[in-house]
């Protein structure tokens, strides 16, 4: 006859761990929505001040400003990165709990 034993149940921690992965897409969704957002916020501002000629904004002036625009794009390109990072990590993770 087969002996009973108990079925290992999750510990809080484990289950906590499930609840951030089904989480977390949710987050990086909504980062990945704002980004887009707002890079296209960026793009519309950068036609718009090439739309502007140098008796409206000097060039020093334009030349900043989109300095500064090419600034916030790379943090956008960074924050992009590690979004995908913790994706693949999530992956990763995921795989584990289903072996």
């Amino acid at each position: 006859m087969s002996e009973n034993h108990p079925i290992q149940a999750p510990t809080n921690g484990e289950l906590e761990e499930l609840t951030q992965l089904r989480v977390r897409p949710i987050q990086r969704a909504f980062h990945r929505a704002t980004i887009v957002r707002e890079a296209q916020e960026i793009l519309d501002c950068y036609d718009f001040l090439l739309s502007l000629n140098q008796y409206i904004l000097y060039p020093e002036y334009l030349d900043l400003v989109i300095n500064l625009l090419r600034q916030r794009w790379i943090i956008f390109l960074d924050v992009l990165s590690e979004l995908r990072a913790e994706e693949e990590h999530n992956q990763d993770m995921i795989e584990l709990w289903e072996d």
